[in-house]
């Protein structure tokens, strides 16, 4: 399946395209050798106001196959993060409506990670949350969240995992969040779309891949790899993956 690369189309608030504090390869690719393309702009995002990324269209893959009311079906979600806290990410979970779609959220915030949200009836946090998080508020983290295809129940999350920086997270299951956070398509910056963004993002967004298969290690390793040292302009080509992305969004470039 062709991957379809975007452009921001739409982007309301304060965002800007940013210059490159981004995670780029001097042409690396770790031990998978994964090529590289130039990248010269991530988005940033401003919480206060209200700066969110909608890209206008959401991949046929889910627009069939809404994250939880097809459980059946594996995805993954890699990105590039960085800043202070708030939602980075949202998907739709169940099917569309004209009062929009329930949001499964991405967030860094309260000093950890976590993905989920209320309709999913479950978000997963780090195992470690109150001790220490991956996530590192001074640099880009590359961030992927898969999904095995194997609906185990709401508190179970085996069927998910979390990856920071190329490595595996522990993650454990955390109650909803009270918010019913909505998005009609893929949102950026935020957890949803709609009449008003609910838990922004402050930072910079780069390089959204969006996938119909749970990434295996060696992969999301081959994506964080190609693009060390962090700062040196190019990034991993998604395209060239086994398992290519059904969406990339570039952020600017």
């Amino acid at each position: 399946m062709a991957t379809i690369t975007f452009t921001p189309s739409m982007l309301y608030g304060a965002g800007t395209r940013g210059v490159p504090l981004i995670p780029k390869s001097g042409g690396g690719g770790g031990d998978t050798g994964l090529a590289t393309v130039s990248n010269a702009f991530s988005m940033t995002f401003i919480s206060a106001d209200n700066t969110v990324m909608d890209v206008g269209e959401l991949p046929p893959y889910f627009k069939v196959n809404p994250i939880g009311t097809a459980k059946d079906n594996p995805w993954s979600v890699s990105l590039w993060v960085s800043g202070s806290g708030g939602s980075f990410f949202g998907l739709p979970y169940a099917a569309l409506s004209s009062t929009l779609a329930r949001s499964f959220g991405f967030n860094y915030s309260s000093g950890y990670l976590s993905f989920g949200g209320k309709f999913a009836g479950a978000r997963f946090r780090e195992t470690s949350y109150a001790t220490s998080t991956a996530y590192d508020e001074s640099i880009f983290n590359h961030i992927v969240v898969t999904y095995d295809g194997n609906d185990l129940g709401a508190t179970d999350p085996s069927s998910y995992k979390l990856y920071v920086n190329g490595s595996d997270v522990p993650v454990s299951y955390q109650a909803p969040n009270p918010n019913d956070f909505r998005t009609e398509g893929i949102a950026i910056g935020a957890s949803g779309t709609g009449t008003s963004v609910v838990v922004g993002w402050d930072g910079q967004v780069d390089e959204v891949g969006i996938f119909t298969a749970s990434l295996d290690a060696p992969i999301v390793e081959s994506i964080y790899s190609a693009s060390l040292p962090l700062g040196s302009g190019v990034t991993g080509d998604l395209t060239k993956l086994s398992t290519p992305p059904i969406a990339w969004y570039r952020m600017g470039d």
